[in-house]
């Protein structure tokens, strides 16, 4: 809720996700929520904050391409506050479309935050090796 810090917002979504398993539900919680963070396309000079059946429908679609309903609101959530210029689900779509990619790079060439080490490989050095 506007008004509400961020980080406290961004929880209570969560929570409201968690308690709705209906994917209609979460596709139109997440929709209403990044309407009041993000604000949809430009009409008049003025961005608009409640979402109209188009807008449902492109968040919906975010969510099934990108991973889902949480995926979507904490990309949303730390885009928040960002200086945009133009229609915000552009920006919200690029964002998601970049961690998406950064994700699959890392997979690839497995490097990730943490290096995973295989201890069932290694071996240990009995008394008999060292003598």
């Amino acid at each position: 809720m506007p008004g509400e810090p961020l980080p406290v917002w961004r929880t209570r979504v969560i929570a409201d996700l968690q308690a709705h398993a209906n994917q209609r539900t979460q596709i139109a919680i997440v929709t209403q929520n990044i309407g009041r963070l993000l604000g949809f396309e430009w009409g008049n000079g003025v961005l608009r904050t409640e979402p109209v059946k188009a807008d449902y429908q492109a968040i919906g679609q975010l969510i099934r391409e990108y991973g889902g309903p949480y995926v979507v609101w904490k990309a949303a959530c730390r885009i928040a506050g960002q200086d945009i210029s133009g229609n915000p689900l552009d920006y919200l779509r690029a964002a998601l479309r970049s961690q998406k990619e950064s994700t699959r790079q890392r997979a690839s060439t497995g490097t990730g935050d943490f290096d995973e080490l295989d201890y069932s490989s290694c071996q240990t050095l009995s008394a008999e090796d060292l003598s």
